[in-house]
């Protein structure tokens, strides 16, 4: 069984979360002379004109395994 990984971006005002699960790679990094974590990752979806108009400054966006949220970040 493989593990599911989703994205589920919250917008700052409400409404509904938008879930993605297809991207193609995510990353993540530490630095030990950096006081937070920080990831990137690169989303590939067929709703990329739709989430472009959608995505605001400042979204909390978790990033979920198996539907068990593992890191959250702004």
């Amino acid at each position: 069984m493989q593990d599911e990984v989703t994205c589920e971006l919250i917008s700052i005002t409400g409404g509904n979360p938008i879930t993605i699960g297809n991207w193609t790679s995510y990353d993540i990094e530490r630095d030990y002379f950096t006081p937070a974590d920080a990831f990137t990752f690169t989303l590939e979806d067929d709703r990329a004109d739709q989430l472009n108009a959608e995505l605001q400054i400042g979204m909390q966006v978790n990033i979920n395994v198996n539907n068990n949220c593992i890191m959250v970040g702004f």
